[in-house]
């Protein structure tokens, strides 16, 4: 049995993919993660709910998430006052420069190569749920 994980409690998981959002939830859950997720499937279903509910403390964001692509969602999240001290972690399977540097101009994101094992996600995801995120201001 695992041991519940201290620091991210809320977590929003925005994917278009049900596989990859399957596989997400068995690596939070086979990593003892025991808090809130929620899953929205694109960028105005992650806005309708940050505009709607509790800010969660962590948002994992998918690259192509469809129908309007991540570097819009990911603008309007980094743009928005309410919303631009939420960490963003951006998954893709991409190492296109222009993506990780735009990853990287905004405060509190991170850029993450979508993991290959099922082994590799549970590294993941432990890590990102371990994380300390500062209190926002």
């Amino acid at each position: 049995m695992t041991d519940r994980l201290p620091c991210t409690n809320h977590l929003v998981l925005a994917e278009d993919d049900e596989d990859f959002l399957m596989i997400m939830r068995l690596a939070l859950e086979a990593v003892g993660f025991a808090g809130k997720l929620d899953l929205v499937n694109n960028y105005r279903a992650l806005m309708g709910y940050l505009q709607q509910r509790e800010i969660p403390e962590l948002i994992i964001l998918d690259l192509k998430t469809k129908p309007d692509d991540w570097r819009t969602a990911l603008r309007g999240l980094k743009e928005h006052d309410r919303f631009k001290s939420i960490p963003v972690v951006v998954l893709t399977a991409s190492s296109d420069t222009e993506d990780i540097d735009l990853c990287k101009s905004y405060r509190r994101c991170s850029f993450i190569q979508k993991p290959s094992t099922f082994l590799d996600w549970r590294t993941c995801m432990k890590n990102l749920i371990r994380t300390k995120h500062p209190e926002r201001a």
